[in-house]
């Protein structure tokens, strides 16, 4: 299943059609279209396991909304 959905992703990319997504994480692949820069960071950090899971939320929420609660 996994394998099919990776085919369909790569179809996309590939033939260049349109995501309905601001990004998309699949590995190996990690992209996001060009006005997901934020998105894009959180999940190459996500998947590098840069910060636990909280923390990079609150990361997200910070740099999107100006502030992230306690």
């Amino acid at each position: 299943m996994k394998s099919a959905r990776m085919f369909s992703i790569l179809n996309l990319l590939v033939n260049h059609q349109k995501l309905t997504a601001q990004e998309l994480a699949e590995i190996p692949i990690v992209t996001a279209n060009g006005t997901a820069t934020l998105e894009f960071a959180k999940e190459i950090m996500n998947h590098l396991k840069v910060y636990s899971e909280e923390k990079l939320q609150k990361w997200y929420d910070f740099y999107k909304n100006g502030f992230y609660e306690e």
